[in-house]
């Protein structure tokens, strides 16, 4: 129960008072082709989003404490997302296929449900803690999960990241990886091993030794149709 625990701390300490954000995102595929095939990585770089302001007891440093403070590590493609909303906290719930697991004992092949805090609109920004982009269909991605709890949807079990969005990267089309803390404003909470986009090898540099490497190959996601 202690991601539950965390993920409860986080609500706690959310402002649901929406303010205006710097973050920019455009996509490479836009949001009204999300149900088709995509035949590119989806990365946001162009959309004006909406800050949920937010405050954490603890906010891992680099990615060495993100590491040790993840149950779960995993390389995934996002392929959906739907959302929940109580009275108070509106959730999107994506869902993530595995691809590589770094560490933990979740398995090639998986399908897991990642939990974040905010509401993906219409217009194709997005409203979440610090304006940075939420998961979205087409993405791949890098991501720092706790252990699998019960979510705010009392029907369902899932995954939240370590960190906030420092516990997920994002890759490019070509082929660099970025920390989604890059992709906001000024004030966004930012990585002091992570300042710009990564290679593949810069990137793996920073994990410990012991994490496993099953399979490298960069592979392009499927959006659900």
């Amino acid at each position: 129960m202690k991601s539950l625990k965390k993920q409860w701390a986080l609500v706690v300490a959310i402002c649901l008072m929406i303010i205006p954000s710097a973050c920019n995102r455009s996509s490479i595929s836009t949001p009204n082709d999300v149900k088709q095939d995509t035949t590119e990585l989806y990365f946001p770089t162009n959309t004006n989003n909406q800050e949920l302001s937010a405050s954490f007891p603890y906010i891992e440093k680099n990615v060495y404490e993100l590491y040790q403070n993840s149950e779960n590590i995993v390389v995934a493609n996002i392929l959906d997302y739907d959302t929940y909303t109580d009275d108070y906290i509106p959730k999107v719930f994506s869902q993530a296929k595995v691809t590589e697991v770094l560490k933990g004992n979740l398995q090639v092949g998986n399908e897991i449900t990642i939990s974040e805090t905010g509401k993906h609109l219409e217009d194709g920004s997005d409203i979440s803690i610090g304006g940075i982009p939420l998961l979205y269909p087409g993405m791949k991605v890098i991501l720092f999960l706790d252990e699998e709890a019960p979510l705010l949807d009392p029907t369902r079990t899932g995954y939240g990241l370590v960190g906030s969005y420092l516990g997920k990267f994002i890759y490019h089309p070509d082929g660099t990886i970025y920390n989604f803390s890059l992709l906001g404003g000024d004030d966004a909470m930012t990585l002091s091993d992570v300042t710009g986009p990564l290679t593949e090898e810069e990137f793996r540099s920073l994990l410990p030794q012991e994490s496993t490497t099953i399979n490298t190959e960069i592979t392009q996601p499927t959006a659900i149709s």
